[in-house]
């Protein structure tokens, strides 16, 4: 049972579909995430050295 599923492991590792399609998903989630996070939030998690600028 344990090297079936290090062959089921090993395949889905090597395949070409798999790993865009988890790029696709965590993409996906970030936009989900930024449309839901407001602005104030966003400026907050920003590191100190980032530039924010004022918009007044």
């Amino acid at each position: 049972m344990f090297q079936r599923f290090i062959r089921i492991w090993e395949f889905l590792s090597h395949s070409l579909w798999f790993t865009p399609l988890l790029y696709a998903f965590g993409g996906v989630i970030l936009a989900l995430l930024s449309v839901r996070v407001t602005d104030a939030d966003i400026a907050a998690s920003l590191p100190d050295f980032w530039p924010q600028f004022s918009t007044t």
